[in-house]
């Protein structure tokens, strides 16, 4: 099964990079 772990990697950078999009949204906005 290749697909599970490419699906929870996935997962994990949506994860990571959640935060990061919203800050730069407020900065934007700042901005």
């Amino acid at each position: 099964m290749i697909f599970v772990p490419g699906l929870l990697f996935f997962l994990r950078l949506n994860i990571v990079f959640q935060p990061l999009n919203d800050t730069i949204k407020e900065n934007h906005v700042s901005f």
